[in-house]
């Protein structure tokens, strides 16, 4: 299939760092179906829940990756550069710094689809979409302060 979130993800500076491994423990049906219910269009009367905006992101624009020497994440396959690096390649507007974060983006959702996958032929998707729902989503992260604008080039 095609998608491109996750390159317009990079291209904006921002890593996915979502989790799709659910821990073994069982989960109460009933709270998996409150969680779910957001998803759904409210009954009549009803008040609505709204869905997450988001799910867990970095924002390599932001200050404090600016000195941060760790990887993306450890599971990341350009966990080889650092936060600080990418920053940087953000910052100067290099090409590369948008390749490796897509590549780092691209590799989250074929590891979160094989995981969807794996739960729908194992009948545990609606325990996975409520854990997920629950734990790897948030509010729409804050857009950090635009830079300079770029250097207009002689021609």
């Amino acid at each position: 299939f095609e998608l491109t979130y996750p390159a317009q993800a990079a291209n904006q500076g921002i890593a996915l760092t979502f989790s799709w491994e659910m821990p073994a423990e069982g989960s109460d049906a009933s709270s998996d179906d409150a969680v779910l219910s957001s998803l759904l269009p409210p009954a009549e009367g009803a008040a609505s829940q709204r869905p997450p905006q988001a799910v867990r992101q970095l924002q390599l624009k932001s200050k404090e990756c600016r000195e941060d020497f760790g990887p993306i994440s450890e599971n990341s396959p350009v966990k080889q550069y650092s936060r600080a690096y990418l920053y940087h390649l953000h910052e100067v507007r290099e090409l590369l710094g948008t390749m490796l974060l897509a590549q780092h983006n691209f590799s989250v959702y074929k590891c979160f689809f094989e995981a969807i996958r794996k739960h729908i032929a194992q009948g545990s998707i609606r325990r996975f979409a409520a854990w997920f729902l629950q734990t790897q989503t948030c509010e729409a992260p804050v857009q950090p302060e635009p830079g300079p604008a770029p250097k207009k080039r002689k021609m």
